[in-house]
């Protein structure tokens, strides 16, 4: 993952904040040479390399803009990094939790993934994309196992602007689990609105597990086959 290139996304280039001072020690150095004729004739040559040496640090400024702006990921890019970092979910999951024959999974694992608005080590980033969508530098995925017993959890989060992760597994035995419901939360950043997606268990301790999503038909409907694997798992005990 190209950390580096995924920060010019996350922190766009402020043009002006480039552009101006250039333009204004130009126009300085102009009006200085100018002035310097018009006073002092012999030192009109000085004036002259002040706005040359003006001239080509704007110049040099204006490549360095264009270069960092033309290089900064598209909001497809950064969504295909999600995606990648989605599509290796449920290896890691079955990896790191290290199933044997006693602990066989009933389907395949169920992946959600989702940008997340919180830290994991470090403070994070969120940018509004030229489609309207906010986006954050931290990225999660949730991936679901059930066993004939219990659903294991793997949780991993992933940072898109520096080598910063953490990952996390969980057990809860189907008896243990009370309520299963999804949520929306709503919060305001700069101009927009972003609704973030979330499936919360909870169990008979009163604790709960809550793993955002995106709403999208791929997690509905892996939500749908967890309701519908927790009320066969009730029936039948």
């Amino acid at each position: 993952m190209n950390y580096k290139r995924n920060r010019r996304y996350f922190f766009p280039i402020n043009v002006a904040s480039y552009t101006v001072p250039g333009a204004l020690f130009l126009l300085l150095a102009v009006v200085a040479s100018v002035l310097g004729f018009a006073v002092f004739p012999d030192y009109f040559a000085l004036g002259i390399a002040g706005a040359s040496i003006g001239g080509a640090g704007l110049i040099a400024i204006c490549v360095y803009v264009t270069v960092a702006y033309c290089s900064k990921p598209s909001d497809a890019q950064i969504d295909a990094q999600y995606q990648s970092l989605a599509d290796t979910a449920a290896q890691a999951a079955l990896q790191k939790v290290g199933l044997d024959d006693e602990l066989k999974l009933e389907i395949k694992p169920v992946v959600l993934s989702a940008c997340i608005f919180e830290e994991i080590t470090t403070p994070f980033r969120m940018t509004e994309g030229k489609d309207g969508k906010v986006r954050s530098s931290n990225f999660a995925n949730f991936v679901l196992l059930f066993t004939l017993e219990q659903i294991i959890t793997y949780r991993s989060e992933y940072s898109l602007i520096r080598q910063e992760w953490r990952e996390s597994v969980e057990e809860y035995y189907y008896d243990d689990i009370v309520t299963l419901k999804t949520r929306t939360d709503v919060f305001s950043y700069g101009g927009g609105v972003i609704h973030r997606e979330e499936l919360e268990i909870t169990t008979a301790a009163g604790t709960s597990l809550v793993l955002p999503f995106e709403n999208n038909r791929a997690a509905l409907d892996a939500i749908r086959v967890i309701r519908k694997i927790l009320r066969a798992k009730k029936r039948f005990r």
